[in-house]
């Protein structure tokens, strides 16, 4: 039988099966010697041929061993290049363990036994917590061994628009350094070897000819002429220990490689200034500005800016959907428009006080709660910056049902909420297991109908409202369907109902809690949970615990950090035992969810989302 393997033009497809053995945490890879890369064990699938018994053929081809498949893990469509010819890849990854009790037992490498590649190569227990530092093609494998849920699919694309080699080559950056080497040996020690370009350039192209001539792949060989034009870079800074000053040169050069002066930088919030790319744009003083001064500088038109503790993504969305999206706008979540159009409507966050930056027509402030931890460390610290964002608006729409907004000085301060003493009176008139019919009285009376559950709901809805009326906008009422990204998101499964929310305060938990529980009163309620950075878990770890305890089961994922982060296993061992009493995910089989009658919410940041989407997305195929 032949491979299944299809070449049309300068592409070919493949189609591939593998396996991943786990022993003592140890992963089973293939390695060829020549190459400088691992892999999983597997190969080609026939045609006429289930991938399935392509794996258990490959290893008993190559290793003579017998293996049973214990599972599915992934779908990986993989895109690369390799001699001369684009790849278009399927590969299916399945789950294995060895058949023979003494193999399932053995750690020792092992020797291919398949005709002319025996010499080259061999299978290697890789350990899993060094993979991330371990070269593996594809390169999306290691995001695949630290998931928690199966089957997934993958796609990975190394396919490349140039070769990076001829960037570093004709990098004039690199030439003058090399120039300045040439001229400090010349000048202070003729004895010692040059490291010159021309010298550079020998040994490039003797790499380029040896390794040719061995038939390595052209990655290989590219890798190797990079390490030749590097190699000798930093005997700018002296002769002794030259190389390893070289290798901390590339360390920074690849990750600052597409800083230059040719462009203007605008620097995320989410990138300190220890980032190796923002060192290189300050330390060559090239144009930059960050994030929320940039947006800041665009506020030369009417602006209505959102900001709060809690609810600032809703309330924004609030706006832009009452006024049909006519306007301009920049969300949270991602989403944004610009048009031609005199007003713009934006999410001010309070973090490191980049809300400062704007200057409102008005300035809605829906609540002020203490959030951020790793910047501030009280609330009075929170609420003088509020404070400072008030004083740059022209008006200001203050929740005054909350008693820190209530600290916030303006002259020009509009308050709403139920209490009588507000300017703006919320009254409910009747509720349905479908929202509110509310009275909102301001000059008028407005009666208005919020087709969502939840009493912060309606202050989100009353505030986008009224801002619009303040400022003379006819704003449209909402239907239940006009909610942001992962804000309640309801899912039917089976006789189960999946909710998918981004709720990571333990207010806002809560107060999803109870919204669910006026919406599904007689069923149980489970949570899959991933708190949202370390500062923040450590800080609220009481009120995360009280707030979890309310639902039937929870289920943790590790914390999922942000930027501003590193991963911290001591950080994350703190939290897990002081949350020990709840369950991991490894604890649920999530396949099963199907066989309940529940309601799961699937809550937070990073892989809870991802777990949900995966579920669904098994169902489709």
């Amino acid at each position: 039988m032949k491979d299944l393997t299809i070449d049309i033009g300068e592409w070919r497809l493949n189609c591939r099966a593998t396996a991943i053995i786990i022993h003592d945490n140890k992963i089973l890879l293939h390695h060829n010697v020549k190459e400088p890369y691992y892999a999983l064990v597997g190969g080609r699938i026939k045609i006429g041929e289930n991938s399935a018994d392509t794996v258990k053929r490959e290893f008993k081809e190559e290793t003579g061993k017998d293996i049973e498949l214990t599972g599915y893990i992934a779908t990986i469509e993989n895109f690369f290049e390799a001699n001369n010819k684009k790849y278009h890849e399927i590969t299916f990854v399945h789950k294995a363990e060895f058949v023979d009790e003494k193999d399932k037992k053995t750690l020792e490498t092992i020797k291919n036994i398949e005709g002319d590649t025996e010499k080259n190569v061999e299978y290697e227990w890789i350990d899993l917590n060094n993979i991330d530092k371990t070269p593996i093609r594809p390169e999306v494998l290691k995001k695949i061994l630290t998931k928690k849920v199966y089957p997934t699919h993958e796609i990975n694309n190394d396919l490349r628009p140039c070769k990076f080699f001829e960037y570093v080559f004709n990098d004039k950056k690199i030439r003058s350094i090399y120039n300045q080497i040439d001229e400090n040996e010349n000048n202070n020690d003729k004895i010692w070897a040059h490291h010159n370009w021309d010298h550079v350039v020998n040994v490039m192209n003797i790499t380029n000819k040896i390794l040719t001539d061995l038939n390595y792949d052209e990655d290989t060989i590219e890798s190797a002429k990079l390490a030749a034009i590097l190699h000798d870079i930093g005997a700018i800074d002296g002769k002794e220990n030259h190389a390893y000053k070289s290798y901390k040169f590339a360390e920074q050069y690849f990750d600052e490689n597409n800083i230059n002066s040719d462009y203007f930088y605008i620097i995320g919030n989410a990138f300190n200034d220890d980032n190796i790319e923002v060192k290189t744009i300050k330390i060559n003083q090239y144009k930059y500005m960050y994030y929320h001064d940039f947006i800041g500088k665009m506020l030369n038109k009417k602006t209505i800016a959102c900001c709060g503790t809690h609810g600032k993504t809703t309330t924004t969305y609030f706006l832009t959907r009452m006024l049909d999206k006519k306007c301009n706008y920049i969300i949270g979540d991602g989403d944004g428009k610009g048009y031609d159009n005199e007003l713009l409507v934006l999410e001010a966050c309070e973090y490191k006080k980049h809300f400062l930056s704007y200057h409102p027509e008005l300035l809605i402030i829906n609540n002020i709660e203490l959030d951020h931890t790793d910047f501030y460390k009280s609330i009075k610290e929170l609420i003088n910056a509020f404070q400072l964002a008030a004083n740059n608006s022209k008006i200001i729409l203050a929740n005054g049902d909350d008693k820190n907004v209530n600290k916030i000085k303006h002259s020009n301060k509009i308050t709403y909420g139920f209490k009588k003493n507000n300017d703006i009176v919320i009254k409910i008139l009747s509720t349905t297991t479908k929202g509110y019919y509310i009275q909102v009285k301001y000059q008028v009376n407005y009666y208005l109908h919020v087709p969502y559950l939840g009493k912060h709901m309606i202050y989100n809805y009353v505030a986008s409202y009224m801002a619009l009326r303040i400022l003379g906008y006819i704003p449209k009422q909402l239907t239940s369907n006009d909610l942001p990204k992962r804000r309640l998101t309801t899912i039917n499964y089976y006789d189960n109902i999946l909710i998918d929310d981004y709720a990571h305060h333990p207010t806002e938990i809560a107060s999803l809690y109870n919204t669910l529980k006026l919406s599904y009163p007689n069923r149980k309620i489970n949570v899959i949970f991933q708190p949202h950075t370390y500062e923040r878990t450590i800080h609220f770890k009481r009120q995360f615990k009280k707030v979890l305890k309310v639902f039937d089961k929870v289920y943790l994922l590790d914390v999922f950090t942000s930027k501003r982060e590193k991963y911290n296993l001591n950080m994350q061992d703190k939290i897990d035992k002081y949350f020990k009493h709840f369950n991991k995910i490894e604890d649920l089989n999530v396949s099963r969810i199907k066989d309940y009658a529940e309601i799961w919410v699937f809550l937070g940041a990073g892989l809870a989302n991802e777990i949900l989407l995966n579920l669904i997305n098994k169902e489709k195929m």
